[in-house]
């Protein structure tokens, strides 16, 4: 792993003002400059390599609200296993990017959180498959109960072989009528 950079070693409070002369698009020779003047001896290239680090995960932190923003907007009414499923595609995309921004480098910190990812990945899935199966289930008992109830009103047993094919056929067209 590779050393702490020295611009974060600097006062918190100098510290703030680089993050906000990065935040106003400041060059790095304004900030090299800045915190020359502050007595802070820090390279150029150093306050070049932060800098850049500051703006990419300013970019990617714009990214994933953009993105927050529009899974939110289009799962405001979304059915409770769709956002689970999402969120499940999101964990999956998330692990391929850091599995391809490794480089082929083995560190065993990523290794570890790619293996617990992982390992609550396939425990999301389940979950949701779960999930998925009780709520068929569920809807299938519900629509069963209800095709009884609507037989139950069509009359008795005796009724129903009481009744004219015709007359028949006519109940039960009114039953799926009725059912939709």
């Amino acid at each position: 792993m590779g050393r702490v950079s020295t611009l974060r070693r600097l006062d918190r409070r100098i510290l703030e003002q680089v993050h906000k002369l990065i935040d106003s698009g400041r060059t790095v020779d304004e900030i090299h400059a800045y915190l020359t003047d502050m007595g802070e001896a820090v390279s150029r290239s150093a306050v070049g390599r932060y800098k850049k680090t500051a703006e990419e995960m300013a970019a990617e932190i714009r990214r994933t609200r953009v993105l927050a923003d529009t899974v939110v907007r289009s799962l405001a009414d979304a059915p409770e296993d769709k956002s689970t499923r999402l969120n499940i595609e999101m964990l999956e995309g998330a692990i391929l990017m850091m599995r391809q921004e490794s480089d082929g480098k083995t560190d065993p910190k990523v290794l570890d959180m790619l293996a617990r990812a992982t390992k609550n990945l396939v425990q999301a899935k389940t979950m949701d498959a779960a999930l998925t199966l009780r709520l068929r289930e569920e809807g299938r008992r519900q629509a069963m109960e209800e095709v009884a109830q609507r037989i139950r009103e069509m009359g008795s047993p005796e009724e129903l072989k009481a009744l004219s094919n015709e007359e028949l056929a006519r109940r039960i067209a009114e039953l799926t009528r009725n059912g939709d």
